[in-house]
């Protein structure tokens, strides 16, 4: 993966991700504690849309899904659910599960989100490595449709980062997060690191639309 850039000119930060696969496709399944931490906000979220939409169907997507923990998690909270992930092996289990509406086997960051239809949850433990995390969360912002919620579990250095994609992020966060919460140390058993789960919301359309 390239070394992110010191450039503060560029125009977009995020314009650019990192193509470079993470060391075993940066894949760390979530620890079941962490699981059922990062599902708190999104059954809280289900709950209010179901109370102001009764029978609403919620459209969720785990990108880098791995073994399907957080996919067996927001099936069971009610969410129809589909999922990426980009080792052939581990997308073929996934979709031997009848359950899932779909299952793309690819690098998240290549899925077209004008191929697909928006979705209204992401929930997701992406790859932790030099700012590739920043790029999954933001890939997956242009997933969500308006109203939407995305939920994801990252590493906490990009809230000190100088790379100018950590600095963008800060603020992206500063104006879309509802919560941003540290995780300890200890809870990924396979890199002793400390996590933090962020909660970003995306603006509803107007009223009326």
């Amino acid at each position: 993966i390239a070394d992110a850039s010191d450039d503060v000119s560029a125009p977009d930060p995020f314009a650019e991700p990192k193509r470079g696969v993470a060391k075993y496709y940066g894949f760390f399944p979530t620890p079941p504690d962490a699981a059922r931490q990062l599902m708190e906000p999104v059954e809280q979220i289900i709950a209010y849309w179901r109370n102001q939409t009764p029978g609403r169907v919620i459209r969720a997507l785990e990108p880098s899904a791995g073994t399907g923990n957080l996919s067996s998690a927001l099936l069971a909270a009610g969410a129809t659910t589909s999922c990426c992930e980009i080792q052939p092996h581990l997308a073929e289990l996934l979709r031997q599960d009848p359950r899932y509406g779909k299952v793309w086997c690819q690098d998240f960051l290549s899925l077209d989100p004008a191929a697909i239809d928006p979705v209204d949850l992401v929930v997701m433990n992406p790859p932790f490595m030099r700012d590739l995390e920043i790029d999954h969360v933001m890939h997956a912002w242009k997933l969500l449709a308006e109203g939407g919620a995305l939920v994801a579990l990252t590493s906490p250095a990009w809230k000190t980062a100088n790379t100018k994609a950590a600095v963008a992020f800060r603020d992206f966060v500063a104006i879309h997060n509802t919560e941003v919460e540290d995780i300890p140390k200890g809870t990924f058993k396979h890199t002793d690191i400390a996590t933090v789960m962020l909660v970003l919301r995306k603006p509803a359309p107007p009223s009326g639309r």
